[in-house]
């Protein structure tokens, strides 16, 4: 086995959105409406699924103008929403020479 591909948020490592949209918008119910509503689900696994990323963000940008900013920090802030590692996920056990860590910008 030469490859290995794991999707990275909250598989290796603790993905925490509301890191960065909680402050941004400053309650809960309008973080909630966003991430439910704006950046739903459909969203988040079409990206996760492959899809270019920037062409998933310019859609919802058409489709939420009010909210093209906090949108566009979906990719821009990505990394302050990774406080750390999973529990129990040691990434230096995967990082042998057999392996390769890479990551993909989508």
């Amino acid at each position: 086995m030469r490859n290995i591909i794991f999707d990275f948020g909250n598989v290796l490592v603790r993905w925490e959105p509301q890191r960065v949209f909680l402050p941004y918008f400053g309650s809960e119910e309008r973080f909630r409406f966003f991430w439910d509503k704006v950046c739903d689900a459909d969203f988040r696994n079409r990206i996760d699924a492959g899809e270019s990323q920037a062409g998933c963000i310019a859609e919802r940008q058409r489709l939420f103008p009010d909210y093209a900013e906090a949108i566009a920090m979906y990719y821009t802030t990505w990394e302050e929403a990774l406080p750390g590692e999973m529990p129990g996920i040691i990434i230096a056990t995967l990082n042998r020479p057999q392996f390769e860590i890479k990551t993909s910008p989508n």
